[in-house]
């Protein structure tokens, strides 16, 4: 189970609810709506609604368990690895049927003697090869063909200790065409361009058990941050002066500044820097964002690598992403600018392989669509996200990884958002509040998260 902080949220249960709830915003709507002032107070609310903020925050809830300091640490592993990058080309012995290969200590902690490891391509590389034998191991080959039908296996011989392969490496011996017992195909080199796939365990009879599998866990930190924002009214408008549908001034102004609020915080989930600053002697925290959390290897130029925006083009696209994301991975939501969704759309006019994700758009009051493909099982989840446009991402899309198994992206609250008041007037006003919280965004698995680009 991670450690830190814990999914205590649920389902539709949001950061301050009087904040993001659509519930809350339909309540409000009623309490002040009068004869005819509806549409204004709507559009005051929804002129550039949210997105990103609002599926996270109402898919996933909020997280105060474990929220103790403004440093918190989330763990970033939830299975152990089956497959595995060789870091160079394998060192052979040709008659002994025996291969050392190089891998990151990380991962030769992974794997044991019982396990049987197949060679596959790498995941994408354009030179991606693997190795196939026939059914008794007298011939072997890189192409597949009538004669070399059989993906090669091998048995896990011994594991090294760590940094035996140079700091951060260890060394692996396998053999090789396993199980045949005697093969007389070549040895053929294993190269970067494969990979090593757990496809079997198996322990001789009464065989001792092995050391524990345990891969070196992976830890994301973040700050919780303090924001805020004040209003107030003054003693000519609070002595009589009402305005918008007969809600009070001060009520209006909690409107604007909670909407300016929630804009600036979708922001920050999206920009956030994580950092720690000395300011006159007091400590200002960043929140880091989901933006800089993804790795570059995660960044794809859609027009370089697979051209325009076509139904194929799409089609390729989608079933590498999920192939690159894992088969563990059921819900990939496309957070879309507007000139990258105007461009799905026209390619998807009228095909039955982009829908209306019906109970999405209405559980969320967004238009979103689904992308339909049978090469993976894995949900691509489209929605409009006007956040991406007033950042300068228009022509790109956001992929981030919201499974429910993984909750990825949740709000952490070490202070929930409350409003304040009774604070010292300040110059005109007579009445002062403040809308104050402190917030941070937890991340995790950033492998599994994307940025398409140049579409």
């Amino acid at each position: 189970m991670p450690s830190g902080p814990t999914s205590a949220g649920v389902e539709n249960q949001v950061i301050s609810p009087e904040f993001f709830s659509n519930r809350d915003y339909l309540e409000t709507m009623r309490v002040y709506q009068r004869n005819g002032e509806v549409f204004k107070f709507m559009s005051l609310y929804e002129k550039d609604s949210l997105s990103v903020l609002r599926v996270i925050s109402e898919k996933f809830g909020t997280v105060r368990e474990g929220i103790t300091d403004f440093e918190f640490k989330t763990r970033q592993d939830y299975e152990a690895p089956t497959r595995f990058n060789i870091e160079d080309t394998s060192v052979d012995d040709n008659t002994l049927k025996t291969s050392i290969v190089k891998m990151t200590n990380d991962n030769a902690a992974s794997i044991h003697t019982n396990h049987i490891l197949k060679v596959v391509p790498r995941q994408n590389d354009a030179s991606a090869g693997a190795i196939y034998t026939n059914n008794t191991g007298a011939t072997a080959s890189t192409t597949l063909s009538s004669s070399n039908y059989l993906g090669e296996t091998c048995r896990v011989i011994s594991i090294e200790p760590e940094n035996s392969a140079g700091t951060g490496y260890t060394s692996v011996k396998l053999r090789r065409y396993y199980p045949f017992d005697n093969p007389t195909a070549n040895v053929i080199p294993l190269t970067v361009h494969m990979q090593l796939l757990i496809v079997n365990n198996l322990r001789v009879e009464d065989g001792l058990p092995n050391p524990p599998v345990n891969k070196n866990i992976e830890i994301d930190w973040n700050y919780i941050q303090t924001s805020s924002e004040s209003f107030g009214v003054s003693s000519h408008v609070k002595s009589g002066i009402e305005t918008f549908g007969d809600m009070k001034p001060l009520e209006r102004g909690y409107l604007i500044a909670q909407n300016k609020l929630m804009k600036t915080i979708e922001y920050a989930i999206v920009e956030g820097r994580r950092s720690r600053k000395e300011i006159k002697g007091k400590r200002e925290y960043q929140t880091g964002g989901y933006l800089e959390f993804i790795p570059t290897q995660n960044y794809i130029d859609f027009g370089n690598t697979y051209g325009v925006i076509t139904p194929d083009s799409m089609r390729q696209a989608v079933s590498e992403i999920a192939d690159r994301a894992g088969s563990n991975v059921s819900e990939l939501w496309w957070f879309c600018g507007r000139e990258f969704l105007l461009k799905v759309d026209q390619a998807y006019e009228d095909k039955v392989q982009y829908t209306k994700a019906e109970s999405e758009s209405l559980k969320y009051e967004l238009k979103i669509k689904e992308f339909l493909d049978h090469s993976t099982n894995t949900r691509m989840l489209f929605v409009p996200a006007k956040v991406l446009d007033n950042l300068g991402y228009t022509n790109e899309a956001h992929i981030l990884n919201l499974s429910p198994k993984y909750k990825c992206f949740q709000i952490a609250e070490k202070e929930p958002f409350t409003e304040k008041i009774g604070l010292e007037a300040k110059g005109q006003y007579s009445e002062w509040h403040e809308i104050y919280g402190m917030w941070g965004l937890i991340r995790r698995l950033p492998e599994t998260h994307f940025r398409i680009y140049n579409a």
